[in-house]
């Protein structure tokens, strides 16, 4: 009986088992380490340049970082120093210096008083020439109504004034306008002056002053004819207001509450006048409308030397 060789693939001659054809397998040695394929190598390549190019990239960000921060150090650092230079410069040139203030639109309010008021020194740079604080300043002279103040460039200063119109005038100590507001307005010889006169005007408080200011303003604005026959008015206490016509044929006595006295002006002399002059010369007004419906109607028969009473509002009365 021949037996198959260790090793051999041919079928096995002979009786066969019960388990079938019995192969036997060659002696095969062991396989080699396992050896990294070309991909594999590759990907390390690929990780380790990313890494670099990371480390690369950082590296120049942090150069470019720092080179920026020098270059704006040197840049602004020049800046500055031809900022002061010409600043300098500026200062000690004559340069947009002020040379010359006119002053435009004052009748009343002398000039002087203005520019010692503005404070204005010739020399003084105009970019630094303080506008608004001259107008509020110039604002609060008795008879200024407004104030503008331009720089003209490249050496002047104009100021334009709009001056308050009086209603009236009074003595004290020397002559007054009356402003619609009550202020004193100085100026001209208003002894000369064709408006009405205010008795007892030295005696009058600022309250009074406004309560009248207004009523005079009002009447000007609403009743021009009789307004432009006031002669004379003087207040009487509590008996309100007495006006002289200048036609001398009339006297006229009206009602004017003072609701404000001395220690509301003193706490807050501004809104004090405002409201002596909205409130207490309202009702006052209103009753010059009943005065003119009076001499319109009946003007020619009234005796001259009577008296109208406007005191209780809704009538007139004659006596």
């Amino acid at each position: 009986m021949k037996r198959a060789r260790p090793g051999s693939t041919g079928p096995q001659r002979g009786p066969k088992s019960r388990a079938g054809d019995i192969r036997t397998l060659r002696n095969v040695p062991p396989p080699p380490p396992q050896r990294r394929g070309v991909n594999s190598q590759k990907s390390d390549k690929v990780r380790t340049e990313r890494s670099r190019v990371r480390r690369t990239g950082l590296l120049r960000r942090v150069w470019v970082a720092v080179r920026t921060l020098i270059l704006a150090t040197v840049v602004i650092g020049g800046l500055g120093a031809a900022g002061w230079a010409g600043w300098r410069a500026f200062e000690q040139n004559g340069f947009l210096a002020l040379r010359q203030v006119d002053v435009v639109g004052n009748k009343l309010v002398g000039k002087a008083e203005i520019l010692e008021t503005a404070g204005l020194e010739l020399g003084t740079k105009l970019p630094s020439v303080p506008v608004g604080s001259i107008e509020a300043s110039l604002r609060s002279l008795p008879g200024v109504g407004e104030a503008d103040v331009r720089r003209i460039y490249p050496s002047r200063i104009e100021i334009r004034i709009k001056e308050k119109e009086p209603v009236a005038v009074g003595y004290a100590h020397r002559w007054y306008g009356l402003a619609p507001d009550g202020s004193r307005i100085g100026g001209p010889d208003w002894g000369q002056s064709d408006l009405p006169v205010v008795d007892g005007f030295a005696a009058l408080d600022s309250a009074a002053r406004a309560a009248l200011g207004g009523f005079l303003a009002g009447a000007k604005r609403e009743y021009p004819a009789l307004y432009a026959n006031f002669s004379q008015l003087a207040l009487r206490g509590n008996d309100g207001m007495e006006i002289i016509l200048r036609d001398g044929k009339l006297k006229v006595l009206v009602g004017l509450d003072l609701p404000l006295r001395r220690g509301a002006m003193a706490a807050n002399p501004l809104i004090a006048m405002e409201k002596a002059t909205s409130q207490a010369s309202n009702k006052s007004l209103n009753s010059l409308e009943f005065l003119q419906a009076l001499i319109d109607q009946q003007g020619a028969s009234i005796d001259a030397g009577k008296t109208v009473d406007l005191r209780v509002y809704g009538y007139a009365y004659v006596r």
